[in-house]
């Protein structure tokens, strides 16, 4: 697992990963990604913990919940999973979702392939 660590408020990739070429925290409640093929995808963070793709996340949703997500909540750690996903470890100690690429692009509006 390659991982993203923090440098002030900036997480630069630390792997050979080229799906993406930079990971950073924009502002307060931004995340940007900077995607090989040069797109920009630009994610609220309070949304990415909302949309958890986890089990847990995902049966709540099922049973037409919402997931809990405070609007101070922020990543702590981001970390590659293989050469297709993230996993992000948020401030409110919720670490279990895997965001697939494909997803982030999705959510930002990006092609997927």
């Amino acid at each position: 697992m390659a991982h993203f660590g923090y440098s002030g408020t900036h997480l630069t990739l630390q792997s050979d990963d080229m799906s993406i070429k930079e990971i950073f925290q924009a502002d307060d409640i931004t995340l940007k990604i900077i995607w090989s093929d040069h797109k920009v995808s630009s994610h609220n963070v309070v949304s990415l913990r909302e949309c958890c793709p986890c089990a847990i996340c995902q049966s709540l949703r099922d049973q037409g919940k919402k997931v809990p997500a405070h609007p101070s909540v922020r990543p702590v750690e981001i970390r590659s999973v293989g050469q297709y996903a993230l996993t992000i470890h948020f401030s409110d100690g919720h670490d279990k979702g895997i965001y697939p690429f494909s997803m982030l692009r999705q959510l930002a509006g990006l092609p997927t392939s």
